[in-house]
């Protein structure tokens, strides 16, 4: 807030002395400091002020504002074709002006998305380059790295970037722009390797921005509810109300800001702390809390929580994952065996919608029926599965 009314003095300053540069740099000091406090419609005012201021100055480093800024604003959408156009744009712009913010821009977008798609593993051979080759860089992808560990299952090397980093309490890691950024990874990787007691320092560093919007240097990235993070820590950590007053200031934050990516991961995390927790109505928020999630998940296919928040779901209606195979794995394992042609049925997109029914309580009703009976209701489901798929132009895959 009180950089905020320093950015505003500023571009007032800039505006009397008809300094357009001057008044470009205010605004987007302005724009980081709103976004960080989840004024979203602000942010918008003053891109397209200082788009404009752009294009008048004509200045090198503005030239691609708008590139990576779009592509900010399209992760904050999950609209990831986007996010990818912006990225690459970026790198041309580095490659053409040397200029480094284009280049963390470029890394900071196709990383964030990777990490919504799920695709986290395929950054551990870039990032590693990055590390080795640009020493000025090097500390602020550890964090990044140390993830990419975990997510590929590396947790060896996950922990020995994190008690590296933890000697001095985490004080090594440099207070500069990317700062908060590596202590919500950093949340992530504690809780992943079960290390309470870095969690608890990591919580405690970033509780002082708790309520804020974590937005890295001149917001090329936009990195969530600070809340969020925190509920995250504080679960790890078993502090379970704790953990709730954050997910509740995080949900509403991502509901203000419009970031519907990030609300179905503080959706997720706070369902999966209720069931931890397990009080009364626990289980039930938790399913409302899943429903909601795995539907933004779907629609933005972000992959791994699709993957977590159906795990979830299943977990709360009594399926395990160490069940030999759930019907969802069986219709699965049919499209990668048998590799349908559904070229011909897909509509004029290329989308494809797969229709496939499960039976509840299959095992015991098969006992109470017996197998004649039960082999002639399936018959029958199969007859009225049939006759619609055909009714609707579909194609029967198995």
């Amino acid at each position: 807030a009180e950089r905020s009314r320093l950015s505003i003095e500023v571009v007032s300053l800039a505006v009397k002395l008809g300094d357009k540069q001057e008044e470009a740099w205010g605004r987007v000091h302005l724009m980081v400091d709103l976004l960080s406090l989840g004024d979203i419609e602000g942010v918008d005012r003053e891109l397209a002020i200082i788009f404009s201021l752009a294009e008048e100055t004509r200045e090198p480093i503005y030239m691609g504002w708008r590139t990576f800024w779009s592509g900010m604003r399209a992760s904050m959408r999950g609209n990831w074709e986007e996010v990818e156009r912006s990225a690459q744009e970026a790198l041309v712009i580095y490659q053409r002006f040397q200029l480094q913010i284009y280049f963390l821009s470029w890394a900071a977008l196709t990383y964030d998305m990777r990490r919504f798609q799920g695709r986290l593993s395929e950054l551990e051979g870039p990032i590693s380059a990055v590390i080795r080759q640009t020493p000025a860089l090097a500390a602020g992808w550890q964090a990044p790295l140390a993830l990419v560990y975990c997510e590929s299952g590396k947790d060896e090397e996950a922990r020995e970037i994190l008690e590296q980093l933890a000697v001095n309490g985490f004080d090594d890691i440099p207070r500069d722009w990317l700062w908060l950024t590596n202590i919500h990874i950093l949340i992530y990787v504690a809780r992943h390797l079960q290390d309470r007691e870095r969690a608890r320092i990591l919580y405690d560093l970033l509780l002082p921005h708790r309520n804020q919007n974590i937005v890295p240097g001149y917001a090329i990235l936009y990195v969530g509810s600070a809340s969020g993070a925190l509920g995250v820590a504080a679960a790890a950590l078993g502090e379970w109300d704790t953990a709730e007053q954050h997910f509740d200031e995080a949900i509403e934050m991502e509901q203000r800001t419009g970031a519907r990516p990030w609300l179905a991961r503080w959706q997720y995390e706070y369902a999966a702390m209720l069931v931890s927790r397990d009080g009364p109505g626990d289980r039930e928020k938790a399913v409302a809390l899943l429903a909601e999630a795995l539907n933004t998940a779907q629609e933005f296919e972000m992959k791994k929580e699709v993957e977590q928040a159906l795990a979830l779901k299943l977990q709360l209606q009594g399926i395990s994952s160490t069940d030999v195979k759930t019907s969802i794995d069986a219709v699965a394992a049919s499209v990668y065996v048998d590799k349908p042609d559904l070229r011909p049925h897909a509509a004029p997109d290329g989308t494809v919608t797969i229709l496939f029914s499960d039976i509840e309580g299959s095992t015991a009703m098969t006992e109470r029926l017996g197998d004649q009976r039960w082999l002639e209701l399936l018959r029958g489901h199969n007859a009225i599965v049939r006759e619609q798929v055909a009714a609707h132009e579909g194609f029967e895959v198995k």
